[in-house]
């Protein structure tokens, strides 16, 4: 059994102590070393997935072999106990230490949901990239992402930050932010009205016979997953859109999602519906379907339906640009174009990434576009809070259907809730929801007027 919590907590413990080895202050020390007039492109990195040493001294040697004159001095802003800065900390640590010496390349940092400080911060400290993605350099970054991409990362009709490459941790990459199906083969004849809900599936299912195949989750189901088996996308990790009326639906007004949930649930019971986490060893033979997030690479036997396309949303959080203080612009950006077009960079940069998935992952990603791409959703002080708080009320909700167990030799493990109360648990959930209609409202006003103004 995968005793995920735990591992988590392991890697996250080993991740601090290694912030505080590799803080800004040794690196401080190195930048002084070299001087100012010194070939040194400073890159202030972001804690998660960070950059090791061996991955920075990799970076600059590839840099090198390519005839780049320019070495990377990278930095991690940390406070005087090691851990890492964000948000409002971070924008401080930066004007303090570019009070001594511009920095070049910098992050975007993560800030709280619902708010959009981020948007202050950008528009002060990073620098316009349109002129920069006009260059030689300039159209090879371009090209490696899709237009969608960019108009996720460009404010004011202007990009200033470089698109993720890829999406997830080390566990589980991928190239968006949509719910798939991956089918066995086998039964590929069966999947010709599949509508990508789980009621659809459940009816092939049945409609095959074969009380010996298994419809497999790699773990409990989020928001995103939940939304995508009833047939929305997301939005902002909180709202059910659906792309046909353009419009998100208010859980609150209905019992879909407690209807969903108990299917789930029952499945799990009757062994139907298998959590990968709690059972890692099952026989491929006989999986009907794997549902999972992210588009991937393909799974050899199995073919790939988009079940809830992935919505691209403005968001310039956790992101690389220039900062607008940079002596050295063109030659930050000439760096910033080839580590995100390279994909032995992109590697390195992303420890664990499917290099094939760098390789080839225009081809991957799926052509559909809503008309909401590029959105950003501007929500009141109390509906904000709600968008900070919704994941992990939801996640309690769905963590009501398991339950966990202490074993001797392992730890503990996780294992199917038997006694669990689904409609208690979701008037549970309800109670803290007083929000969302008027979440869901004041989002339906924006994307209507979004429509009106964007969509041609």
């Amino acid at each position: 059994m995968r005793r995920m919590n735990l591992m988590i907590l392991v890697v996250l413990c080993f991740f601090l102590i290694g912030c505080k080895k590799n803080g800004a202050g040794d690196n401080e020390k190195n930048i002084d070393s070299f001087g100012e007039d010194s070939h040194i492109i400073t890159w202030v990195y972001l804690f998660y997935p960070g950059i090791s040493i061996e991955n920075q001294r990799e970076i600059n040697r590839i840099l090198q072999e390519k005839g780049i004159d320019y070495q990377i001095q990278f930095i991690l802003p940390i406070d005087g106990e090691g851990n890492p800065l964000t948000g409002a900390e971070y924008a401080g640590w930066l004007d303090n230490y570019e009070k001594k010496r511009p920095l070049d390349i910098i992050s975007s940092s993560v800030w709280p949901a619902g708010t959009n400080s981020d948007l202050e911060f950008i528009r002060k400290r990073m620098a316009p990239l349109n002129s920069c993605l006009e260059t030689d350099d300039g159209k090879v970054l371009r090209s490696f992402f899709t237009e969608e991409e960019w108009k996720g990362c460009s404010l004011d009709g202007n990009a200033y930050v470089i698109p993720q490459p890829v999406i997830g941790n080390s566990d589980d990459y991928g190239l968006d932010l949509g719910v798939y199906a991956a089918v066995n083969k086998k039964y590929e004849e069966y999947f010709n009205s599949f509508d990508g809900t789980y009621e659809s599936l459940k009816n092939i299912y049945n409609s095959i016979g074969d009380k010996d195949l298994r419809i497999v989750l790699p773990y409990l189901p989020g928001a995103r997953e939940v939304y995508g088996l009833m047939g929305y996308s997301t939005l902002q990790n909180v709202l059910p859109l659906s792309i046909d009326e353009n419009r998100v639906l208010d859980i609150t007004k209905t019992n879909e999602v407690q209807n969903i949930l108990q299917s789930l649930y029952m499945d799990m019971k009757s062994g139907i519906l298998i959590i990968q986490s709690w059972e890692p060893e099952i026989n491929e033979d006989q999986i009907l379907a794997y549902i999972y997030t992210k588009k991937k690479m393909s799974r050899i036997g199995f073919k790939e339906y988009l079940i809830a396309p992935g919505i691209i949303e403005l968001n310039l959080r956790g992101k690389y640009g220039i900062s607008v203080n940079s002596e050295r612009k063109d030659q930050a950006f000439q760096i910033l174009a080839m580590c995100f077009s390279d994909p032995d960079i992109l590697c390195l940069l992303y420890p664990g990434v499917d290099k094939d998935l760098i390789l080839n992952r225009k081809g991957i990603l799926s052509n559909e576009i809503s008309e909401v791409t590029g959105i950003n959703l501007f929500f009141d002080e109390k509906q904000a809070e709600l968008v900070r708080v919704f994941p992990n009320a939801f996640s309690n909700l769905v963590n009501s259907l398991q339950r966990r167990k202490t074993n001797a030799e392992d730890g503990y493990y996780f294992e199917l809730n038997s006694t669990v109360d689904i409609k208690l648990e979701w008037k549970k959930f309800m109670e803290n929801m007083d929000a969302y209609s008027d979440l869901c409202e004041s989002a339906n006003q924006q994307i209507e007027k979004w429509g009106k103004d964007n969509v041609k």
